[in-house]
């Protein structure tokens, strides 16, 4: 380690090298709305967002429980009584310790709670397996009375991130302790320590239809009978003569044969009992209706079609629980965030205005009874959808059209902003008023910033931050531009630049990044493409999955980062003058 390192930045690292392995993905997010993932740094600290997945997500794939990659870290956060009264900070770490709950992390909230996370060094097999576990652990808790947040048992939760600024608080989020991952078996021992276990999955014979002899191995067959068959029956003296009868004739109808029921009576009974040691005369003589015995598989299969019914079921709970006050918000939403743009309903998040399509079915089931003209007033009908960005005067009705255009979400204040100006000095070079001094061009991305905001209309270089190099600063900039143009920022994925009809992931955008540009499968073609939109005077059509098409004007900004073994930019012509190419080196510290 170097000695010179600062111990919370130490911590922050070994926090995501124990729950993650290396080129895992994980969502980062300020929001708990965010679910697009990114790689977790073994190097690097993520400080920059509030909130992480506690488990790996599959990459490119959104935040969900099902696009966990691995079920390997369960959530334990504790934070009021019963009584809904706080717990301080010491006594909540004395809970911890108290039943010995396996952390492999521990981090203060910054508000109210100590989130510690169990990580599995063998992570359960799937989902299904997963929740077992987490209702076992919770088990645990109540039995000595730990006061855990059952909220949290979502695979995909968001926790708190380690040595991140939390927002509301304005305090860092500290991490307390970082151990190590624990074994299977050791997870296994400590819920065997207070008579809990993971359990078997759950299996209702009654749900599915099965045809012929079951495919089980002997195990599940063997386990299934003793805990269907024979719960009532003891195997003591006295009663053990007839406990092996009852067992072996059990076992038959299972399709179990002769010669491994007496293997399994010798290896778990130690004997098979006289007057059935002739176990196939037995079997033969034996009749009676055919036990199936489920697969693991199938097994699996249930329990998964069981949370698929809870999903719909808890939904259906919500909207049972709404009322005749329109204003109260029934998941998450409220009748008066609605707006009719054309035919279509769409709900507005208040806090981030981002629209989320909703179908009048959807509408009367969140609100039972409610008239779809109730929400449809005048006030929250547009006749189409239209896009002119303005900051200092923002209007949400243009023509009677909807602006997808977004007000800034802060308000502007006169301060100092050392570090900003720093890294914008190191890729845009020192003040320099020359307009011949290409390496120092300071002054100009301030014009750049002033005329994007001033006069968002007006069209604007795109901008080149190219290197040989790799931790330059490229990403950076981009949480600069994010930080400034907020919900009208956008981080363009390959993916999308490869989709021949890619302008849905830029056209309600004032400023589009795009990471990685050389590596996309066709560059020059797809900066062809770019290049007619930075200087574009006319509208492009917007087209959504779902959606009738419809035109808007179209004043985006581009930014693209570009890892180059050779620094120039594919498909750039020397006389180009609506790129701003920009050569970055390692940073002076």
């Amino acid at each position: 380690m170097n000695n010179n390192e600062d111990p919370n930045s130490r911590l922050v690292k070994e926090f995501y090298n124990v729950l993650f392995d290396k080129d895992e993905y994980t969502c980062f997010g300020d929001s708990i709305k965010e679910t697009q993932t990114q790689l977790v740094s073994r190097q690097g600290l993520k400080t920059d967002k509030q909130y992480f997945s506690i488990n790996p997500i599959i990459k490119s794939r959104t935040r969900s429980k099902h696009n966990v990659s691995q079920y390997r870290n369960i959530l334990v956060e504790i934070d009021k009584d019963p009584d809904g009264n706080p717990i301080p900070r010491e006594i909540q770490k004395k809970m911890f310790s108290k039943i010995g709950i396996p952390y492999a992390t521990l981090l203060w909230s910054a508000g109210k709670s100590l989130h510690g996370i169990i990580s599995l060094s063998e992570p359960f097999e799937d989902i299904v397996e997963y929740n077992q576990a987490v209702l076992a652990v919770y088990r645990v808790l109540q039995k000595n009375k730990v006061w855990n947040d059952e909220s949290v048992k979502d695979a995909a939760r968001f926790s708190r991130a380690a040595g991140a600024l939390r927002i509301g608080t304005r305090e860092f989020q500290p991490v307390e302790q970082v151990k190590t991952r624990i074994t299977r078996q050791e997870f296994d021992d400590w819920l065997e320590r207070y008579d809990e276990e993971v359990g078997e999955i759950k299996y209702h014979e009654g749900n599915l239809e099965y045809k012929g002899i079951s495919s089980a191995d002997n195990d599940l067959k063997w386990d299934w009978i003793l805990k269907y068959y024979m719960k009532n029956d003891d195997y003591v003296e006295g009663k053990k003569h007839n406990f092996q009868v009852k067992m072996a004739y059990c076992l038959s109808r299972t399709g179990m044969l002769a010669d491994d029921i007496t293997h399994y009576f010798n290896q778990k009974f130690g004997e098979v009992s006289t007057g059935i040691h002739n176990m196939e005369t037995f079997i033969k003589d034996a009749t009676g209706e055919q036990i199936y015995v489920p697969t693991m598989e199938e097994r699996r299969k249930y329990m998964k079609e069981l949370e698929a019914k809870d999903t719909v079921n808890n939904a259906v709970d919500e909207v049972v629980n709404w009322n005749t006050n329109r204003d109260i918000k029934v998941r998450g939403e409220a009748p008066c965030e609605y707006v009719l743009v054309g035919n279509d309903f769409y709900w507005v998040d208040p806090q981030t205005n981002i629209r989320r399509k909703r179908s009048d079915r959807a509408i009367r089931a969140r609100f039972p009874g409610i008239k779809l003209h109730e929400i449809a007033t005048p006030d929250r009908t547009y006749t189409s959808f239209d896009y002119l960005p303005d900051y200092h005067n923002h209007q949400r009705r243009i023509n009677n059209c909807y602006n997808t255009h977004e007000p800034f979400m802060f308000e502007p204040s006169i301060g100092g902003w050392p570090d900003i100006e720093k890294h914008l000095k190191h890729l845009f070079g020192k003040e320099s008023n020359d307009p011949t001094d290409y390496e120092n061009q300071y002054y100009e991305i301030l014009e750049w910033f002033r005329v994007a905001i001033n006069d968002p209309t007006h069209p604007g270089w795109g901008i080149v931050l190219t290197s040989k190099l790799h931790g330059v600063g490229k990403n950076i900039f981009a949480i600069i531009c994010k930080a400034i143009f907020g919900v009208n920022y956008s981080a363009i994925r390959r993916v999308d630049v490869e989709n021949e009809r890619f302008n849905t992931a830029f056209a309600e955008n004032q400023l589009c990044f795009i990471d990685e540009f050389e590596k996309v499968k066709d560059p020059v073609r797809a900066y062809g493409t770019f290049k007619e939109m930075i200087t574009a005077t006319e509208g492009i059509r917007v087209e959504r999955k779902g959606e009738e098409s419809y035109e808007i004007p179209f004043y985006g900004k581009f930014v693209f980062a570009h890892n180059a073994a050779q620094i120039g930019f594919p498909g750039l012509e020397a006389n180009d003058r609506r790129i701003w190419l920009r050569e970055i080196g390692r940073p002076n510290l």
